[in-house]
């Protein structure tokens, strides 16, 4: 009898010890390199740069798991507890696999949960069915809980370590597992500049023509009047496509994309005999460009900030919080994913290097911390270009004014606009105090807004000796010429309206838009539909449809 209970007692220590490697391993292994493969072009991380993390998580969940249950066995009411983790670990296996994640790009665009509530109805019934399951496992199975725990749990295993394993091969293919020498972009010389002669563009992500507006009608008008002096503002303007993949690259070299080669070669060829570029070596100019590395040519050597080397993750633990609260999206039923969903791009923040400058941030905050605690520096002679690719005002939103993110506050794109002038003040201020506000020629700009179709960017401009008076002009401007425009500034021309109006002469406004999908990873572009804009931009009622499209070789975009 003695023995029986001894094993019957082994057997229970077993099935937690199972159910809570199961766990850890479902939660800190399985769903992480699950979004990690599913994302792998969206992470600049490696497979080998994230497993460690994984595997100290891993051991960490499962140990404290193994822990509680094997203490809790003395209880009478150990089998009931046992019953619900094993069916709350059935739940969310369904749950984060079977039941469809698909809320559109993650992003930080907000999302309109009320559309998706068939998921919720989904994950309620699948709640329904897992307490019901339990239930009857208590009652007529109390005995046998603990063996059908260890053979769910077994083959719950099984499924996923085959699963991971034919990813991971399938990934080998196509990728590395190590961390590879990479095109790193870094903080050197950011804030270096001349004291004669400065190129100087501000790349506001997603920062919308008439979000400038609201803030010109504000409250604090008179503010961002002052703040924008010797400023042209173009409100009239019309990008060319409605997101980043489309847009910076066009912005960088002037070369539209049609789908017509991988979007990937495309980037590097359309560096090659740039005028731009051309125009910035002839000048003698120091050549400094922010953004991420994946806009650059990867073979260009006259980048002062770029360097070859390999990102670290520089603050595991923050990193590790952050991949798990994408697991948590992933696994958490449809009425609690509001509360972990978050933009891949975050990630970014944990970029760390070894190379001068450290890593470059798209984080505007960090951006302003930096500049901040550094400064502006000057060089007498020689001429500088610096170009600044930001994060803007980039749902979902996040800091204020004051470009401080608060516990318990909720913020508005006006507020994200209010916290990027505050960084470009702080700019501009500390050029005034060194003296080269006034010669330099800058530009703030977007690389494509977030209203209607996204058509409408920031798009304003200083020339150099410009100093006083802010003024809106009503001159139509399209950033298909807008290569020309920095061509013409790098030259040492002044770009006025009769300069934007000669480039306008006779041509009508063109615009690519694509229904965005997260296809960072895909060779092409979704579908582009051109547009012709009859009208003031920012009306989406003066877009139509020209009836050309491109499409490319990818059949994701189809």
């Amino acid at each position: 009898m003695k023995d029986k209970i001894r094993k019957c007692l082994n057997s229970q220590k077993m099935s937690c010890i199972l159910l809570g490697a199961a766990i850890g391993f479902m939660f800190c292994i399985f769903a992480p390199l699950d979004a990690f493969f599913a994302n792998r072009d969206e992470f600049w991380f490696s497979l080998e740069q994230l497993f460690p993390v994984l595997m100290i998580a891993f051991l960490a969940v499962a140990v404290i798991s193994i822990t509680l249950m094997l203490l809790i066995q003395v209880c009478k009411a150990a089998p009931a507890i046992y019953g619900f983790l094993l069916y709350a670990y059935l739940f969310f296996y369904i749950q984060g696999n079977y039941i469809p994640r698909n809320y559109g790009v993650m992003n930080g665009t907000e999302v309109d949960w009320a559309s998706y509530g068939g998921y919720g109805t989904a994950s309620i019934v699948l709640a329904l069915v897992c307490i019901f399951l339990c239930i009857i496992s208590l009652v007529k199975l109390k005995n046998k809980i603990y063996s059908l725990g260890k053979y769910l749990c077994t083959f719950i295993i099984l499924i996923q370590l085959i699963t991971i394993g034919t990813v991971w091969l399938q990934n080998r293919e196509t990728h590395s597992d190590s961390a590879p020498e990479q095109f790193v972009v870094t903080n050197k010389d950011l804030l270096n500049l001349s004291k004669n002669d400065n190129v100087i563009i501000f790349i506001l992500d997603t920062f919308d023509s008439l979000d400038m507006l609201n803030l010109l009608e504000g409250d604090d008008a008179r503010e961002y009047q002052e703040l924008f002096g010797g400023f042209t503002y173009y409100p009239d303007t019309l990008g060319v496509y409605p997101t980043t993949k489309g847009a910076l690259p066009h912005i960088l070299t002037g070369e539209i994309y049609y789908n017509n080669k991988p979007w990937a070669e495309y980037v590097q060829d359309a560096y090659i005999n740039n005028p731009l570029y051309e125009a910035l070596r002839t000048n003698g100019f120091s050549v400094g460009v922010y953004t991420e590395d994946k806009f650059l040519n990867k073979v260009s050597n006259m980048y002062t900030n770029v360097d070859t080397g390999a990102y670290y993750i520089n603050d595991k633990y923050l990193f590790a919080s952050k991949i798990f609260e994408l697991v948590a999206f992933n696994y958490m039923p449809h009425q609690m994913k509001k509360y972990f969903y978050l933009d891949t791009g975050e990630f970014d923040k944990f970029k760390g290097t070894i190379s001068d400058g450290g890593a470059y941030s798209f984080d505007v905050q960090a951006n302003y911390a930096y500049l901040v605690e550094n400064g502006i520096s000057v060089a007498g002679h020689g001429k500088c270009f610096r170009l600044y690719h930001t994060e803007g005002v980039h749902a979902h939103y996040t800091f204020g004014k004051n470009l401080i993110t608060e516990t318990g506050v909720t913020y508005s794109v006006y507020d994200e606009a209010e916290g990027n002038c505050t960084y470009l003040k702080t700019y501009f201020d500390q050029m005034k105090e060194k003296g080269i506000y006034n010669n330099s020629t800058i530009i703030v700009m977007a690389d494509h807004g977030h209203y209607d179709y996204s058509q409408n960017p920031l798009f304003m401009i200083k020339n150099a000796g410009d100093a006083d008076g802010f003024s809106i002009s009503k001159e139509k401007m399209s950033y298909e010429y807008l290569n020309n425009i920095l061509v013409s500034l790098v030259n040492g021309e002044r770009i006025t309206e009769e300069y934007i109006r000669d480039c306008r002469e006779g041509k009508e406004r063109h615009y690519l838009y694509y229904t965005w999908d997260d296809s960072w990873e895909r060779d092409y572009l979704p579908r582009l539909q051109e547009m012709q804009a009859d009208g003031y931009a920012g009306d989406v009622d003066n877009l139509r449809m020209t009836g050309k499209e491109y499409l490319g070789q990818d059949e994701n975009t189809h």
